[in-house]
């Protein structure tokens, strides 16, 4: 899977955008002010943590334009169609939690048709 990032720019987790989770780097003093994943959120807690470090308590963010990670296609989130709606559901959550506002009609244009696009084209095995 090649999922290309990029810098982060305030607002734009609303547009849809989100970081690679498994190249997302924090110190612990970070952990230790603005908490720890909030597992009730079960498939999206990685999202709501980002979304609440960077959004909400705007932490300093470094850019590194490397490939750092490779990645198979698929995971919890993008298992099925199911999980794929479940799981844009609790990002919708993560938003109210932290108070942050988001154009509810928009934001599943933003990030469930790319998904459902990407799980119709994986390769099979």
């Amino acid at each position: 899977r090649y999922w290309k990032s990029s810098k982060y720019v305030p607002g734009s987790f609303r547009q849809g955008w989100h970081p690679p989770h498994p190249t997302f780097f924090v110190k612990q003093k970070v952990y230790k002010k603005c908490g720890l994943f909030d597992v009730t959120i079960r498939i999206s807690a990685d999202f709501e943590l980002m979304l609440r470090f960077l959004e909400k308590y705007k932490i300093s963010t470094y850019y590194i334009p490397k490939i750092l990670v490779k990645m198979r296609t698929g995971g919890l989130s993008n298992k099925n169609l199911k999980n794929i709606i479940i799981a844009n559901f609790n990002v919708l959550k993560s938003f109210k939690k932290n108070d942050i506002e988001v154009n509810y009609l928009l934001y599943p244009i933003y990030r469930i048709f790319p998904k459902i696009l990407q799980l119709v084209n994986k390769p099979q095995d």
